[in-house]
């Protein structure tokens, strides 16, 4: 089969938004896109902290009114479905790099699974060819650096956590 010629059905490269489902993600972009949209979450969540902070005469957040802490509960919740909009919308995407249907990202929603799901997701090579779901998308250099990046974080906190664990003095 040529690859370098889509099938009819397929989505067009060009057309790569994305906030979109439609199209591909390789492993590199998946994790990518994950990771950013993760740090803005929490820098939205800690952004919507400081007014909280900052009211004056109030030492602690259980001091707060009731009307403040509800709107920072709405906003909490605002930015948390959009974060996990975002993971669906990448799921999907990768699935699609995997040939597959993106109604399995619903397997997030299944406690346990859900991890098996992740590391299904991470691990598995998507095709080299074009799909029912478009070309293959090639990841971006900054995709390719802020995983890497994140992989090499993530080592780095396996190899001090296990160290720390052996290190820990015994209870007696």
């Amino acid at each position: 089969m040529n690859t370098f010629i889509a099938p009819p059905n397929a989505a067009p490269l060009a057309d790569d938004a994305f906030l979109s489902a439609q199209g591909r993600f390789g492993r590199r972009s998946y994790l990518a896109w994950n990771v950013v949209v993760t740090l803005l979450g929490i820098l939205a969540m800690i952004v919507s902290i400081i007014p909280l902070r900052l009211s004056p005469n109030n030492s602690s957040i259980a001091q707060l009114p009731e009307s403040s802490l509800w709107v920072f509960a709405s906003i909490s919740v605002l930015i948390s479905a959009t974060v996990c909009y975002f993971f669906f919308i990448f799921s999907i995407r990768r699935l699609h790099d995997l040939n597959r249907s993106g109604w399995l990202s619903l397997c997030y929603l299944l406690p346990i699974i859900n991890v098996i799901f992740a590391l299904y997701l991470l691990c598995v090579a998507g095709q080299p060819e074009d799909n029912p779901y478009g070309q293959p998308r090639p990841a971006k250099m900054w995709e390719s650096i802020v995983s890497l990046v994140y992989v090499i974080v993530l080592a780095i906190g396996i190899v001090l956590s296990i160290i720390a664990l052996i290190n820990q003095p015994s209870i007696p």
